[in-house]
């Protein structure tokens, strides 16, 4: 039996660089299957039969932790933290959320980092939770930033200062570099 597409890619990471701050994005899309679960009744602390607004704040909080996991992502050493980011809710409908249903979850971090004039050195990491999964990552550089050298897992430079990648469990990274110019 094939694997479907939306287990096999599960998340979507975006990063984005600026020229004071780095931001990051992990969009997450989930079945209780995807997890080995038959539903979300775990998280059903009333046992009403659907999540409230409290009951998936602690499903959030669960499967930001354990799909941040493996996701590392720095700028010239400096780590941008992702285990006590943010999270929300996406496609929400009014009410209870069914056990049964996919949720849809965003994880965002936003770090200061100061960029002098010059060349600066990226790593994007994740591990996908299945053997054949992937995970896509949208690299995005700021006005006066400019892509250099590229290096590891499958990925496409989109502009001089965007790069898409796709990592694997057998390539599980992406580094380079970029450049900051002088300011006319």
């Amino acid at each position: 039996m094939a694997t479907s597409i939306d287990k096999m890619v599960p998340r979507q990471v975006q990063v984005a660089v600026g020229l004071d701050h780095v931001w990051a994005s992990l969009r997450l899309s989930l079945r209780p299957a995807d997890l080995g679960l038959e539903s979300w009744q775990r998280w059903d602390r009333d046992g009403d039969g659907a999540l409230s607004a409290a009951e998936k704040q602690a499903l959030g909080a669960e499967l930001r932790d354990r799909e941040t996991e493996f996701l590392s992502l720095a700028v010239d050493g400096q780590a941008v933290r992702l285990v006590d980011a943010s999270f929300r809710w996406e496609a929400e409908a009014a009410g209870p959320h069914p056990l049964d249903a996919a949720v849809l979850l965003r994880v965002e971090a936003r770090q200061a980092l100061k960029l002098e004039v010059g060349l600066h050195r990226y790593v994007l990491y994740d591990k996908p939770a299945l053997a054949e999964g992937i995970v896509p990552i949208r690299f995005s550089l700021a006005r006066g930033l400019l892509l250099g050298e590229v290096a590891g897992a499958r990925a496409e430079r989109r502009s001089p200062r965007r790069l898409e990648a796709v990592v694997s469990n057998r390539s599980p990274g992406v580094w380079g570099t970029f450049e900051r110019a002088a300011q006319p």
